[in-house]
């Protein structure tokens, strides 16, 4: 199958979006009628498409995976591994380097780190099986556990041959997770919808869905998809203002206008026109490594600043301008650094065993 570079145009965009939401570069920053919460809830509100492509894009890369494979299930099933070893491997690193924080905090392993510890782990709770990780900075490892339960429900669906049914239910029930987004407050609701089974599974199956479609040779021109992406944006944006602004509402992390964004970027990406950007290329094949390093750098940043009192930078235009390239361009090194040293331990362990096999030959 040839790769959609276009597909990997856009993640490496959502991305950089992410970390956007997740560092808040423009949180102190004021000058003149610049309102850095205001220009902080823009970016937050133009990155909002980012995670459902995330589950969008793998929905489709497996779909045109399995496209021709007589038994996908083993596909999805190993994909399934694959992104459980990601996320216990990730949860394992974050809480140690939390835990090493907190040991320098407390000065060593004395009572007031015992407390710290406890205080660490006293959010973990049973649940965090379905809904992911939420103490420390392993708040954003949701996304692989609802990543992981989304493809159960699309392998099962797959396997008895009911996809358009699975995309009808996932997507009345992705409806009803925006009550609990940006309108919870206006609805009195208390139920936590960032999940698998209201957010997650939607996007994963419209992906799958797409995929064994014909659905790029519609006749749209590229132009048109952008003209209405330009218009789906500006209403989400002005849904979102309303509801934060007049309504006192949550920001959430997503909502309606969320659908026709997704839909029309897998519309555009399947045409595959965008121009040639190997750099952009490069990141979009490597979001999921920058997505789960990120938030330990911006931890770390943030503790740096502190140590050094250097509050004031924070204030500064160039700060707020290069925090954000300089977060992902450092966790994209750190993890294609991590890949190329994994390629070189499995190389010596083949190397090995070809050898050991020759000397038992002779």
């Amino acid at each position: 199958m040839a790769r959609n570079y276009s597909i990997d145009i856009v993640k490496a965009i959502a991305i950089i979006l992410v970390v956007c939401i997740h560092a808040d570069p423009f949180e102190s920053f004021h000058a003149g009628s610049i309102n850095g919460e205001k220009l902080n809830f823009f970016l937050d509100t133009l990155g909002r498409f980012a995670v459902p492509f995330f589950f969008a894009a793998s929905g489709y890369f497996i779909g045109m995976k399995t496209k021709k494979m007589d038994a996908p299930f083993q596909y999805i099933k190993s994909y399934m591994k694959k992104i459980s070893k990601i996320y216990f491997t990730w949860l394992l690193i974050i809480v140690l380097y939390d835990v090493s924080v907190l040991a320098v905090q407390s000065k060593g392993i004395n009572a007031a780190f015992v407390g710290q510890l406890s205080s660490y782990f006293e959010n973990a709770a049973i649940y965090d099986i379905y809904y992911g990780t939420s103490f420390g900075n392993t708040y954003h490892l949701w996304f692989l556990v609802a990543m992981i339960w989304s493809l159960v429900l699309l392998a099962l669906f797959i396997r008895i041959q009911k996809v358009r049914v699975l995309l009808l239910l996932s997507f009345i029930l992705n409806l009803v997770g925006v009550t609990g987004q940006s309108y919870s407050s206006l609805l009195n609701v208390d139920y936590l919808t960032r999940d698998a089974l209201f957010f997650a599974l939607f996007y994963l199956t419209l992906g799958y869905w797409f995929s064994q479609r014909k659905a790029g040779r519609l006749k749209i021109r590229p132009r048109r998809i952008c003209e209405m992406l330009i218009l789906s944006f500006s209403l989400q944006f002005i849904e979102r203002y309303f509801l934060v602004y007049r309504l006192d509402a949550p920001w959430g992390d997503y909502s309606l206008f969320s659908i026709p964004i997704i839909v029309l970027l897998l519309l555009l990406v399947e045409k595959n026109e965008f121009p040639a950007q190997p750099n952009l290329v490069r990141l979009g094949q490597n979001t999921l490594g920058v997505y789960v390093i990120h938030p330990i750098l911006i931890n770390f940043t943030t503790l740096l600043i502190e140590w050094m009192q250097w509050q004031e930078m924070r204030e500064s235009l160039l700060w707020n301008l290069i925090y954000v390239p300089l977060l992902v361009t450092v966790s994209f090194f750190i993890y294609t650094w991590i890949q190329k040293c994994k390629w070189k331990i499995n190389n010596l362990k083949e190397t090995k065993e070809q050898n050991d096999r020759v000397s038992l030959e002779t």
